[in-house]
């Protein structure tokens, strides 16, 4: 349990620089994808999917935000929308991916 306090502290504490650093660039998708993992961490779900949409928006080649909105989509309970990002992520190469393909999308 102390383990899982201290990642929620450090997610709250670095949503701020990401917020500053989408401020300061709008287009700067990393940003987006950075805060939408620390935002799932934080079990801001719909928010991480926001921001993992605008990271995919902004940087359609990046694997890495497909994932986090298959995640998401899939805690949110919409399975189907979620396993087609991860095979999207899978596809561009994110061999993560593959878990949630294997858990959720037979």
């Amino acid at each position: 349990m102390r383990k899982y306090k201290i990642v929620l502290v450090f997610s709250a504490g670095v949503l701020e620089d990401f917020n500053k650093a989408i401020e300061w660039d709008p287009r700067f998708a990393q940003a987006y994808d950075s805060r939408g993992t620390s935002k799932a961490l934080l079990e801001d779900y719909k928010g991480a999917l926001s921001d993992f949409t605008r990271a995919i928006d902004l940087d359609p080649q990046n694997p890495k935000p497909y994932y986090g909105s298959a995640l998401a989509r899939i805690i949110l309970g919409n399975t189907e929308s979620g396993c087609k990002d991860a095979k999207k992520s899978f596809d561009m190469g994110y061999a993560r991916a593959e878990e949630l393909l294997t858990k959720y999308c037979q």
